[in-house]
């Protein structure tokens, strides 16, 4: 077993920190970074809608004609918050807004179910379980190309762009695909390492994409390009996968219900939760 190349490990065994810092606005997770911004407004309107209406029925349902103590009214005025704030959320993210939302999901759901097909784990999402991820799974020198290609975001997450750059530059180029994955990887380790990328490469491959649906991945994975380059520039981000959202079509329609809407659903009872505990802490004292 050989450790991978373009980097020295330790005596311990271990990488070393980060190689090279990644600005923020080029780093893995910037984009998502970016919605999670464009969702900050929906939420707040949405969970003032859902307060609202909490606080309505523990009212209502303490008037004496119903009479329900206080402790029987939180858990029924909890279940109306998050219901609320469910059913509020995807009517206030509309337009290209939530096209471009739609887009990023389907792309990263696609990538996230290929990784985890390679690795058996979870995409990682901080440089910790990166790193953590590297030292525990060296790349054996015989490795297959899927392998090489699983461990490119994991380097740059710990900022190791050259050993990102080298795995990019030896995946094959056997078939279409293979071709526009390897230019799509170069590319996208070179914008990360800070470079300028030269998209006719990237575009002549996509080109050159004769199956349906590995030509619809490829104008979703050009898609997310531009929009991590318009994040980098500071310019208008959403288009780029708003525009797209019409080629993925219906194979698209669904996946905030997979990827989105459950984390939401998540966060929505722990601030319900915690609103309820406040709220009888509150009575109480009074």
């Amino acid at each position: 077993m050989t450790a991978r190349p373009g980097r020295a490990r330790g005596s311990d065994g271990k990488l070393p920190p980060v190689v090279v810092p990644i600005p923020e606005e080029r780093r893995i997770g910037a984009l998502a970074a970016r919605f999670r911004r464009v969702l900050r407004t929906p939420l707040i309107v949405a969970n003032t809608a859902a307060g609202v209406a909490a606080f309505g029925v523990i009212l209502v349902a303490g008037q004496p004609a119903i009479g329900l103590p206080l402790l029987l009214r939180m858990p029924i005025a909890i279940g109306v918050f998050v219901l609320v704030a469910c059913a509020a959320l995807p009517y206030l993210l509309r337009g290209p807004a939530r096209a471009a939302l739609e887009s990023f999901a389907w792309i990263g759901r696609w990538d996230a179910l290929r990784w985890s097909a390679v690795t058996g784990v979870k995409p990682l999402a901080t440089p910790e379980a990166a790193r953590a991820w590297l030292d525990a799974n060296p790349m054996r020198g015989d490795a297959p190309p899927p392998v090489r290609l699983a461990r490119i975001e994991p380097l740059l997450l710990v900022g190791d762009v050259a050993a990102a750059s080298k795995l990019a530059a030896g995946l094959p180029a056997d078939s279409p695909w293979d071709r526009f994955d390897r230019e799509y990887q170069r590319a996208f380790v070179d914008f990360s390492g800070g470079g300028r990328v030269d998209p006719r490469p990237l575009r002549a491959a996509a080109v050159a994409l004769a199956d349906p649906e590995e030509r619809l991945r490829g104008q979703a994975l050009l898609a997310l390009g531009a929009a991590r380059v318009a994040v980098a520039a500071g310019d208008d981000w959403i288009a780029p996968l708003a525009d797209v959202r019409e080629a993925i079509g219906e194979v698209g329609d669904g996946v905030l219900r997979l990827e989105v809407w459950p984390t939401l659903f998540r966060l929505e009872v722990v601030v319900a939760l915690a609103a309820g505990v406040l709220g009888v802490i509150l009575v109480g004292l009074g």
